[in-house]
Formats: C-alpha cells, structure tokens, sequence
C-alpha cells in the first residue's frame, strides 16, 4: 500500500511541478500587465520555474521509488523512506501554517493533515514493518 501512496502522490507531483513551470512561462507577462508592479522583470518566472522543477523531479523520484516498492526492491524502501519523511516535514509545515492563519474553513489544516498522515503511513510501513508486509 505504500508503494501505491507514493506512486500516486509522486504522479501528482510530478504533474503539479510541471503546471508550475508551465505557469512560469506565462508569469512574467502576467506581472507586466499590472499597473504597479513592484516584481523584477523575470523574477516571478525564475522563482516559478525553480520551484516547480524541483517539486517535479522530487514527485519523479517519488514516483520512482513506489514502483521500487511495488516490486519489493530495498532500493525503492530506502528512497521512499527518505522522500517520505522530506514530504511528511514539508506537510507538516503546511499544516502549522494552516492552522495559525485565519483561513475560516479549515482546508489547509485538512489537506496538511491528510498529507501528514498519508506520508507518516509510509514511513512507519517502510521503516518499520517492511518485512512482515513484502510479499
């Protein structure tokens, strides 16, 4: 089950970090055509590209390590442990900045949470319990 968890959320990734970089393309356009733009020529471009190569080359080698997994290779466990706990930090941080902003519905605290636990599922699986669960 954790091999699927991180083979599914590292597809996701992947495709939210190459939106990103697509979006960067279009950012500088979209920052010139504000009136009082205080965002440097190509700067809101680069950040975008940045962040979204490495949320999509993260979400490959997430990806990469629930095939691993999937196939019971040590290889697979060892990366998705490490990508697993980046992401379980990285959540968490949404999560705590979900719940001391005044955002009345609660949807970050939610998503946070729901990522948090999904991710310290795998790691608790992977760390922990991988031979009882290998196939």
């Amino acid at each position: 089950m954790a091999g699927v968890i991180l083979a599914v959320l590292g597809a996701l990734g992947a495709v939210i970090g190459l939106l990103l970089f697509l979006v960067g393309s279009m950012a500088d356009q979209f920052a010139s055509d504000l009136a009082a733009s205080a965002i440097a020529p190509g700067a809101l471009s680069a950040v975008l590209y940045v962040i979204g190569g490495v949320i999509a080359a993260l979400g490959l080698v997430q990806l990469i390590a629930g095939v691993g997994i999937l196939l019971s290779k040590e290889w697979g466990r060892l990366t998705g442990i490490v990508v697993s706990i980046l992401w379980l930090l990285l959540s968490l941080l949404t999560l705590l900045s979900g719940i001391s902003s005044a955002d009345p519905d609660g949807g970050g605290i939610l998503v946070g949470g729901v990522i948090a636990a999904l991710y310290a599922y795998c790691v608790v699986v992977l760390a922990v319990r991988w031979r009882s669960t290998q196939r």
